[in-house]
């Protein structure tokens, strides 16, 4: 990932967006979407940032974890492709599950 795919990222992202909605996106610090950077955001989505060391407000790690259990690991695939392939059936899959989606999100107060 770098500034000019995230900046696509969040080109689909606003398209995507229902209109006179907002998109907020927490950020985690990764260096190359940064204010500094070169980033490109539409006025359609919002990137609050959390601390670098805040990973278990960062709901997108326990997206990962979930995966990580849940999808194929430990293989050796023979293309790119076959990876591709492996990880887009993989996202649609996570996709499909709106409830398990938002049990990941949901946060308790404290």
């Amino acid at each position: 990932m770098n500034t000019r795919m995230m900046s696509l990222h969040l080109q689909e992202i606003s398209v995507q967006v229902e209109p006179e909605a907002v998109a907020v996106l927490i950020r985690d610090g990764v260096s190359w979407y940064q204010p500094s950077t070169m980033l490109t955001v539409s006025g359609n989505i919002r990137l609050p940032t959390i601390s670098p060391y805040s990973l278990q407000l960062n709901t997108i790690e326990n997206v990962w974890n979930y995966l990580r259990q849940n999808r194929p690991k430990g293989i050796v695939w023979d293309t790119y492709e076959d990876i591709v392939t492996v990880c887009s059936n993989a996202g649609i899959w996570f996709a499909n599950q709106s409830e398990r989606i938002t049990s990941i999100g949901i946060r308790s107060r404290i």
